[in-house]
């Protein structure tokens, strides 16, 4: 017979066992979160617009926006979609050599907007391998229009910033799905990510 114990047993569906469900998700909300909300105020910091985060909340719809870039994402553990939208008038002023060609303002936008949420991606990219996960980056996708209203996937998770500029408000969401049980944080043997690699993605507008 086993020895009695009154040590609580911890359960699968226990929320306050040590990553039940529920502090898998919270763990990996917060890290997305983190990557998310560093990431658009990194790059768009870099392009001469600093962001000021007036909401963060998850959001299923864009209104109001003439600007967007949407970009996919892969790994075994996870996959998603990364969605920035802003204003035509906030991507032309942070687009390198914006007015010095002979290309159309909505042309120049809708290449520029892509090449954002790329290069945003990248930084979410490499936030997550410093948590051992390593995505895969499709294609981006820009738009551009009136008004432009879009929908979230609901069965996904949504991660969301909005955020003011004095050119501007971007808001940037995260659409994540992941596998059941994944743990962000980075195996002890995992090598770091490069210290600076966040710096080495360079994109220009197409001439």
């Amino acid at each position: 017979m086993s020895p009695r114990t009154d040590e609580p047993v911890a359960r699968p569906d226990d929320a306050s066992a040590p990553w039940s469900p529920q502090v898998l998700k919270r763990h990996s909300d917060a890290v997305l979160d983190d990557a998310l909300r560093t990431a658009a105020e990194g790059v768009f910091s870099h392009y001469g617009v600093d962001l000021t985060v007036v909401e963060s909340r998850p959001v299923l719809r864009i209104d109001a926006h003439d600007a967007v870039g949407v970009i996919g994402f892969n790994s075994p553990e996870m996959r998603g979609t990364l969605v920035v939208a802003t204003t035509m008038g906030l991507v032309a002023c942070t687009c390198p050599e914006m007015g010095r060609r002979a290309t159309p303002l909505r042309d120049r936008v809708r290449d520029w907007i892509g090449e954002l949420s790329n290069v945003l991606l990248g930084r979410i990219k490499i936030a997550l391998m410093r948590q051992g996960v390593t995505i895969g980056l499709s294609t981006p996708v820009a738009l551009t229009g009136e008004s432009l209203r879009l929908g979230a996937v609901k069965r996904s998770r949504t991660r969301a910033f909005d955020f003011t500029s004095a050119q501007g408000g971007v808001r940037v969401w995260l659409e994540v799905e992941t596998e059941p049980g994944l743990r962000l944080g980075a195996p002890p043997d995992s090598p770091p990510a490069p210290e600076g690699s966040d710096c080495e993605l360079l994109l220009f507008c197409k001439k």
